[in-house]
């Protein structure tokens, strides 16, 4: 699964959002219908938000990250301002017609587009909270919503083909075909005339106005394309296989510049897992089944560096908006913050947290090699309050008691802890 800053991206069990400044991570479990909001410089949760009855299903930030829109599996859709993301608040809840599976801010941050897995997709005025444009209906789940850089165009994808949007309108422009598949990625250029799609191994560049097809990316792959990105000038495109291997492409006539392959220390090809990439320092991130996570200079197709300590495959990737630093998270909901320069990691996000009824403590547990201690926090004050020991390895799920007077957490074993006098009541 892959992930862009500021985009949603889920995997089984957890969604995630990252915020374009790297400075916030909103998760949500299903297990759960709560959202929590996680500070990364302080590495905790600092809020949990509540309000929605059904498991959230997609999670995503607006380009300035004030605010995040979450829709739940009963087709709501809720948007809250997280300008303050110890103090946030609902702003609106929208209903969709059917399970959304898909959503997108417009550059502009004025709108929400949503797609569902009826076919429906629905462009929303943000500030209102009021529908602007039902759209006419896909004839399968719309799985993808891009919004292009003027936000006066939106592009939805289903079953392969591709369609564009008159947002002022909501009249649709263009139908064609993505690819031999459904397509797994899209990508407006830096100035919005164009966009990259692929559904297949031969990632395709449109002329956004017109439909006519620019150019098509040929022998570079094997596996389908999954993840698409501009230069910053918009005259090249770097492109990623599932089968490991990356290509540079000239974006107006779609010839290779540079191709290579992902490999491990073994030499044997790398099947890619995650992958982001960062156009102000032209390098691309990638993550493997070996838990490592590996930087790549795309100018050159030179490995630059390793990052080793994640104990699980990670699954998403995502550079902070100077590109200086880098997001992971792994299957154990653990996610780190990396320096791209020293190679070191110096925040640890907790795999898990649960906020007491009354909001005044969280309890955290932490996957770094600490055997599995829960720790509790004053939420106002940021302190330390106890910690709980006794668990053999990683805590995975964290819940209070109704009145706040205990807290369980399980590693797979249940144990139960009080609060007052941080003993072990089970």
């Amino acid at each position: 699964m892959l992930s862009n800053n500021g985009k949603a991206s889920s995997r089984t069990g957890m969604q995630m959002a990252i915020a374009s400044d790297g400075k916030c991570i909103a998760t949500a479990w299903d297990s759960d219908p709560s959202i929590l909001l996680w500070d990364v410089q302080k590495a905790r949760a600092v809020f949990q938000l509540r309000g929605h009855a059904d498991i959230v299903q997609t999670l995503v930030f607006s380009p300035d990250d004030t605010r995040l829109a979450s829709c739940d599996q009963n087709a709501l859709v809720k948007v809250w301002d997280v300008t303050n993301i110890a103090a946030p608040y609902e702003l609106h809840t929208l209903q969709a017609a059917e399970r959304v599976c898909c959503s997108a801010f417009s550059p502009n941050g004025k709108m929400l587009a949503t797609g569902s897995v009826d076919g429906s997709a629905m462009i929303w005025d943000v500030e209102r909270g009021s529908p602007l444009h039902s759209l006419e209906k896909h004839p399968a789940p719309v799985t993808r919503v891009t919004f292009s850089p003027d936000s006066r165009t939106l592009v939805s994808c289903a079953t392969g083909y591709w369609y564009s949007w008159n947002v002022e309108t909501g009249a649709k422009k263009l139908r064609l075909s993505g690819g031999l598949g459904d397509i797994l990625c899209m990508q407006f250029s830096h100035y919005g005339d164009r966009i990259i799609i692929s559904g297949d191994h031969r990632p395709r560049i449109w002329d956004i106005r017109t439909g006519d097809e620019c150019a098509m990316i040929r022998g570079a792959h094997t596996h389908s394309v999954v993840l698409a990105s501009w230069a910053p000038d918009d005259s090249k495109v770097i492109t990623m296989s599932a089968d490991g291997t990356i290509a540079v492409s000239d974006s107006l006539r779609g010839k290779r510049h540079l191709a290579f392959h992902c490999r491990q220390n073994d030499g044997f090809p790398d099947p890619v897992v995650a992958a982001a990439y960062s156009s102000s320092e032209d390098i691309l991130a990638t993550s493997s089944a070996d838990n490592v996570v590996r930087l790549w200079d795309v100018t050159v197709g030179h490995l630059v560096a390793e990052f080793h300590g994640h104990e699980k495959q990670v699954t998403e990737l995502s550079f902070t908006e100077d590109g200086g630093k880098f997001i992971s998270s792994d299957g154990t909901c653990t996610a780190r913050v990396w320096d791209i320069h020293t190679g070191r990691w110096h925040k640890h996000i907790f795999s898990s947290a649960s906020f007491s009824p009354d909001d005044v403590e969280v309890a955290a547990a932490p996957y770094d090699g600490t055997g599995g201690v829960v720790t509790l926090w004053d939420v106002k004050a940021g302190s330390l309050v106890a910690e709980f020991r006794g668990h053999k390895v990683a805590v995975y799920r964290l819940v209070f008691t109704q009145d706040d007077s205990d807290v369980i957490s399980t590693d797979g074993t249940l144990r139960m802890w009080n609060v007052y006098d941080a003993l072990q009541l089970y």
